[in-house]
């Protein structure tokens, strides 16, 4: 996906019902659900003890997740670096691999 010469608007259509998702997963520590957009790399990291034991921790001490408070945390131009970094992440690891 070729986000450089997306929109802000663009980039949220796609970003929003990802992160919806993610937040209300985490709310539920459905672990399937939460990772159902990661990439294998981040699948193997995020594994089901790993989110139960960070959601009930984050639960425990802070409350729930509400959306707005998440788009705080990934504006657009955050996403895209992210997303930017992984690109070039599975880039590498498919010419060195």
């Amino acid at each position: 996906m070729d986000l450089e010469n997306k929109s802000d608007a663009e980039i949220l259509t796609i970003a929003d019902p990802i992160m919806d998702n993610l937040m209300e997963a985490s709310t539920a520590i459905d672990h399937a659900r939460h990772v159902r957009d990661f990439t294998d790399r981040l699948k193997a990291i995020v594994t089901k003890d790993y989110l139960e034991r960070v959601c009930r921790q984050y639960q425990t001490e802070k409350g729930y997740v509400r959306r707005a408070e998440a788009g705080r945390r990934f504006s657009p131009a955050r996403l895209h670096r992210h997303c930017a970094e992984e690109t070039i992440y599975r880039r590498a690891r498919r010419l060195c691999c």
